[in-house]
């Protein structure tokens, strides 16, 4: 990212997963437990998230995703996979995002994941990453220690302007 408006006034964060987190038999999103941050209504926010994720041999389907943010007017998100280079875009506030079936890893294997988006606050409250496999199954779905998020508020000016002048008084 490449940040521009006031550092002076700028929020930002990055949190490292310290235990691995597990699903099983659930497409219901979950509160992940410790991907969340707190938020005041007009803020615009933009985040990050590094998941490392595991899937057991016998997991089918993939990961669905979601950053639940306190009545978001405006919202994009996108979540990639390493795995099959797939991505999936969204445009609307607090609803799931799927990756591709990355059921053809074959044998007890780990992936990168990224997701990342912007949003705008339309209340206090927090912003809160949660997930979920995207088919329910038995087989274990992780995401993994040492997985980053990082969250950093906007403020001041997107885009500043500059003029060239003669004058040494300026």
């Amino acid at each position: 990212w490449v940040l521009t408006g006031n550092a002076d006034d700028r929020i930002s964060g990055t949190i490292r997963k310290s235990a691995n987190q597990t699903v099983t038999n659930s497409t219901t999103v979950q509160n992940d437990n410790e991907f969340s941050f707190p938020v005041k209504q007009g803020e615009t926010w933009i985040f990050q998230i590094n998941a490392i994720t595991s899937y057991a041999a016998s997991a089918y389907g993939g990961l669905k995703v979601r950053m639940q943010v306190p009545s978001a007017t405006n919202c994009s998100n996108t979540i990639s996979t390493n795995f099959n280079a797939a991505y999936s875009t969204n445009a609307s506030c607090n609803t799931d995002l799927t990756t591709l079936d990355l059921s053809g890893h074959g044998a007890m294997s780990t992936d990168a994941i990224l997701y990342l988006g912007v949003f705008k606050a339309g209340a206090n409250g927090t912003a809160q990453f949660m997930w979920a496999q995207s088919s329910s199954n038995a087989a274990l779905t992780s995401i993994l220690r040492d997985s980053t998020m990082t969250y950093t508020r906007l403020s001041g000016a997107d885009v500043a302007e500059v003029y060239y002048t003669h004058d040494q008084k300026t």
